[in-house]
């Protein structure tokens, strides 16, 4: 367990400034005991929930900087709460609203077994210009800006690799 002092507590007396929050940390020598381990684990917490009734969802979650390959946080469903969570109630998918992933259904998708195609949009100012020049719809299309404090370095090779972009320009 360990104690978390919150300097903005958020949702008033749902949410205390100070509160109790367990996490769990190990070590083992070979990636298959630390699935075994953790598989161990989901499945304690899964019969802990299960036994005193409650219904409940484990959400894939962000693992955090140190966090590894995977992460759960297990989530009681309810009216009320801080968090917002995605997901099924015809399968066990769950997760995090900042992970969740949805599939647009569309007739015209292309097959996953495409590759990807990297390709010059000189001259192109706005995402329409974009999509018209690939011949996309304005949907299907992604336009992103990150905006960075000048007194923050950038090490634009990292940045390039956690974003994913094909291009990477600095603004002054």
């Amino acid at each position: 367990m360990k104690f978390r002092d919150e300097i903005r507590p958020r949702f008033g007396v749902m949410r205390a400034r100070e509160f109790l929050m367990k996490d769990a940390y190990s070590f083992h020598a070979s990636k298959t005991s630390l699935q075994e381990t953790y598989d161990a684990m989901y499945q304690a917490y899964t019969n802990i929930f299960n036994k005193i009734g409650l219904q409940f969802r484990a959400v894939k979650a962000d693992t955090g900087a140190i966090g590894g390959d995977g992460s759960h946080e297990f989530h009681v469903l309810a009216d009320s709460g801080e968090d917002a969570i995605a997901y099924s109630s015809v399968s066990n998918y769950a997760a995090n609203i900042e992970l969740a992933e949805a599939i647009l259904q569309d007739d015209k998708r292309p097959d996953a077994k495409e590759s990807m195609v990297k390709f010059d949009t000189p001259k192109q100012t706005t995402c329409d210009d974009v999509a018209k020049l690939i011949g996309a719809s304005i949907q299907k299309t992604v336009k992103t800006i990150a905006l960075i404090n000048q007194t923050n370095e950038v090490n634009e090779f990292s940045w390039s690799l956690s974003v994913a972009t094909m291009s990477l320009m600095r603004l002054n």
